[in-house]
């Protein structure tokens, strides 16, 4: 049809492999297309089922849409893959800890914060989560100390200065 004026988009072709979906499905979850990313994380596991950070980003893509069980088990799968790189390990373990604790389960939120910040152990993200599961467990002198360790690390973080005004008053009261 030429001359005709239409233009036919070329789209890239859609990866084979595990890693491709998997970064494709990454590049969604940036401009917020969960559900696209998650089929695009299933079809890269499916594909390959020991590609360990296929199931780290369906885990988070899940925890993101609320959908914290199978989060839990998607990463439990993951995890059960025995990674060699420890950062991996964090990644798992904390966003174990985010959909326990969004489940209202702290005491198991609380073990796989631990075990995060066992392989990154300055982290002001980590030490957020885990000063928050410490307040829903009724341990506020532990909040306390992991709010003020992020504030150490960085001090306009708005979360753990909300959180130790938040604690202060709690104790004038």
């Amino acid at each position: 049809m030429h001359g005709m004026g239409y233009l036919v988009p070329i789209l890239p072709p859609t990866p084979s492999t595990a890693e491709g979906l998997t970064e494709e499905g990454f590049k969604l979850t940036r401009e917020h297309h969960w559900r696209e990313a998650i089929e695009l994380y299933r079809r890269a596991i499916t594909t390959d089922a020991s590609c360990q950070r296929a199931y780290w980003s369906l885990g988070f893509a899940l925890n993101h849409v609320g959908s914290h069980e199978e989060a839990i088990t998607v990463l439990e799968q993951g995890l059960a893959l025995r990674t060699q790189k420890r950062e991996h390990l964090g990644q798992f373990h904390y966003s174990l800890a985010f959909a326990h604790s969004s489940l209202k389960r702290y005491d198991e939120a609380l073990d796989h914060v631990n075990e995060a910040l066992a392989v990154n152990p300055g982290s002001p993200k980590i030490l957020f989560l885990r000063a928050r599961i410490h307040v829903f467990l009724g341990n506020l002198e532990e909040a306390q100390n992991d709010a003020r360790s992020v504030l150490r690390r960085d001090p306009d973080h708005s979360g753990a200065l909300a959180l130790v005004g938040e604690l202060a008053s709690l104790e004038k009261s």
